[in-house]
């Protein structure tokens, strides 16, 4: 089955597009609202394949991106780092975060999954 891309878009702009990558439409929706409702646009991508096609598009100022892919696509998700700028921030949505004690060098922070609001203060903190 191909790769959806569904961009949710407000005025594009690379410093405030924030691309989420989840697999799970509950879970994607609920960072969509958050991280919207924050005054970010964005995109969003339910496969590793449309996270690289959109980051390359759009160069993101950050990722918020769901451990199971992450574990996954790992090549695929280098591949996405690699593609957007230097500035790019990647965060992973976890389920466990504690478990996450040494990130991968593609991921700057690990946040709760159950807590999308912490990912929005993480992205504040971050990306100003």
């Amino acid at each position: 089955m191909p790769s959806k891309i569904l961009p949710y878009k407000r005025e594009m702009s690379s410093s405030r597009t924030i691309l989420i990558v989840d697999g799970s439409s509950d879970q994607m929706f609920r960072l969509l609202h958050g991280v919207s409702d924050a005054g970010w646009s964005v995109l969003l991508a339910d496969s590793a394949a449309a996270c690289i096609t959109l980051a390359a598009q759009y160069k993101p100022a950050a990722v918020l991106l769901d451990e199971t892919l992450a574990a996954v696509d790992q090549w695929s998700i280098a591949e996405l780092v690699h593609l957007v700028s230097a500035k790019s921030v990647v965060v992973l949505v976890a389920e466990e975060p504690n478990e996450w004690q040494q990130l991968p060098s593609y991921v700057s922070r690990v946040v709760p999954r159950s807590d999308p609001a912490n990912a929005i203060s993480v992205l504040r903190e971050i990306l100003g």
